[in-house]
């Protein structure tokens, strides 16, 4: 058992990323999305992990949003919850989960995320934003500065900067709390157990699929 709860883990790391922002900034993080593998397979689902990070949010298509200009400090576009896709593609927490269950100041359906940029942006000093991972949100990000610069004269001040946040995200991700070093030693010794099952078996004739049943089924 860990003497913390998951929810205090992920705000605690959100408040960190907060106070290395400093006053006036906003960071977007990106979830990842599905993959199609073929037609109408996808593979496994994997989060983004610095979004899982900072989240704790398992879910495909997901944004997170940080503010330190007195808008709502944590906010989360998902996908809305829907009783007809929710039986092929499992349970979403949908808006209401996002707020309830993974401690977001504001959520929103996704799609309104790009609705909602100017706004976001609009009172930003700085943006913290992985350039490069998503073309269509590059181009809307700068489209969306470029048209807050050209209405300057009305008082509307946009972002002069646009800084990479894996700089602080990645430096606070090194350093291990002990309900993380702990997961980590449990996860080291399933490995070992599996590994150590599969070479019990290991001999001629055997064939792979065979020894990956053994390691998966230790694990």
């Amino acid at each position: 058992r860990f003497p913390v709860t998951l929810g205090s883990v992920f705000a605690e790391r959100r408040k960190r990323v907060l106070d290395a922002m400093g006053e006036g900034a906003i960071a977007i993080f990106l979830g990842a999305s599905l993959v199609v593998r073929s037609r109408d397979t996808e593979f496994p689902f994997r989060q983004d992990s610095d979004f899982r990070y900072l989240t704790g949010f398992d879910h495909p298509d997901a944004v997170a949003v940080l503010r330190t200009d007195g808008g709502p400090r944590f906010t989360l576009y998902v996908q809305p919850r829907n009783r007809d896709l929710e039986i092929w593609t499992g349970s979403r927490p949908g808006v209401e989960g996002a707020i309830a269950d993974f401690g977001a100041d504001a959520a929103h359906p996704r799609g309104d995320f790009e609705q909602h940029l100017p706004d976001l942006i609009g009172r930003a000093d700085r943006v913290y934003h992985v350039l490069g991972r998503d073309r269509k949100l590059d181009e809307l990000l700068t489209q969306t500065a470029e048209t807050l610069r050209l209405r300057s004269r009305l008082g509307i001040s946009p972002p002069d900067r646009i800084i990479d946040p894996r700089g602080i995200v990645h430096e606070l991700r090194l350093f291990k709390s002990e309900a993380e070093l702990a997961i980590l030693r449990r996860a080291s010794e399933i490995s070992r157990e599996g590994h150590a099952a599969a070479a019990r078996i290991a001999r001629d004739g055997v064939r792979e699929y065979e020894l990956q049943a053994a390691i998966e089924s230790s694990f």
